[in-house]
């Protein structure tokens, strides 16, 4: 399970504040280090509670269209990291290089006064800010895996068909999805506990020739 600090917003210097629940009422913090499990929020699993597919086929004489739809969910993701290393030009942690700056990087606090219409801290004190509740989205997604589309030749419906069948077909993969984030993250390439997006999964597409003799 995923537990989060619960977010306070940055401070009139913009560093990040936290909640902490003492004696059942919440109070502002700017340190972690004092919390315990009982001031966190808990936002749920990592891992899917289901997953499902669907697969159906339609078909017409010698035409046939197939599809496959499958979909994970119940499960949560860290959005983008929001990180100063990366957009500092100190890139001297590894595969923190090769990632895009966040686009919440221009929204962030910038001077005194920006607390009271931005949720995102100043730079170099955002460590903590990337664990908290507001940064984790569902990570639910839906994907039409595969289509098919087919025909089959016959010798019945072709007699000068110098085998028996011929089918040709079409097929494509990763052509739609659909994701319960509004960061537009595809959680099947992502690190979902780290919030770093990796290589994509791109549509694809292939012939296939197959003869019986």
């Amino acid at each position: 399970s995923l537990f989060a600090y619960r977010w306070a917003g940055p401070s009139d210097k913009g560093y990040a504040q936290f909640y902490d629940n003492k004696n059942g009422k919440d109070e502002v913090v700017g340190a972690v280090g004092g919390l315990t499990l009982e001031d966190l929020k808990h936002v749920g699993s990592i891992t899917p509670v289901y997953t499902a597919g669907l697969m159906n086929s339609i078909g017409f004489r010698g035409l046939e269209l197939s599809f496959l739809f499958v979909t994970n969910g119940g499960h949560y993701l860290q959005t983008d990291d929001y990180s100063d290393g990366i957009y500092t030009g100190d890139f001297s942690t590894g595969d923190q290089v090769f990632q895009a700056p966040d686009a919440a990087v221009k929204d962030r606090w910038r001077k005194a006064g920006d607390e009271q219409h931005t949720n995102i801290p100043v730079l170099g004190r955002s460590f903590e800010y990337n664990y908290t509740d507001i940064k984790y989205q569902s990570a639910s997604w839906i994907k039409l895996r595969e289509v098919v589309l087919s025909y089959l030749f016959t010798k019945r419906s072709i007699p000068r068909l110098p085998v028996q069948d011929l089918k040709v077909s079409v097929q494509g993969r990763n052509l739609w999805k659909h994701v319960a984030n509004d960061a537009g993250i595809d959680p099947e390439a992502y690190r979902l506990h780290q919030g770093y997006r990796t290589l994509p999964l791109m549509p694809s597409w292939s012939f296939n020739l197959q003869v019986n003799f």
